[in-house]
């Protein structure tokens, strides 16, 4: 389940996930501001963890789109996701385990000037956590000349999980 966001949370349910939707919506169009994957019981539909990506559309150096200013080198671009990566993927030594089977759904929420695209996007919840059973840990950021992606996640942690 895919899920999105206007000016109120909204959300799309698709039988194949295309996410160049999504990343079109980014990259070219300015239109979302941040990224949910939401981890959710199967049974319940209760919120186990949410990383958050913001995405901060930047103002590109005067003459880096046109070639003639130099850009941020791809290498360390690609170093910073590399860095981003590794952090994510070594969050396992934090995180709780789950026991029970799990889902997720993806949200993703818009500038205000952002549009919805009509009979595709439905409400949704945000899955938000509740703040007395939640920790919440920063991850690395990362730039290009144009964006600048910031993480966070945050978990269900009530302190009997050993």
């Amino acid at each position: 389940m895919v899920s999105f966001r206007t000016q109120t949370l909204r959300c799309i349910k698709l039988t194949s996930f295309c996410p160049s939707d999504i990343t079109s919506r980014v990259d070219h169009e300015g239109d979302v501001s941040q990224i949910v994957l939401a981890i959710l019981t199967r049974e319940t539909g209760e919120p186990l963890e949410r990383w958050t990506f913001d995405i901060h559309v930047t103002e590109a150096a005067p003459g880096v789109l046109e070639g003639t200013a130099p850009s941020k080198p791809d290498s360390e671009i690609q170093s910073e996701i590399r860095a981003i990566l590794k952090q994510i993927s070594s969050a396992i030594t934090f995180l709780p385990d789950h026991y029970d089977p799990t889902t997720f759904k993806l949200l993703a929420y818009t500038r205000d000037s952002g549009e919805a695209p009509v009979g595709e996007w439905v409400g949704s919840d945000a899955h938000l956590l509740p703040a007395a059973e939640a920790q919440q840990v920063k991850l690395r950021s990362f730039s290009t000349d144009l964006h600048r992606i910031e993480a966070m996640v945050a978990y269900r942690y009530t302190g009997d999980n050993a």
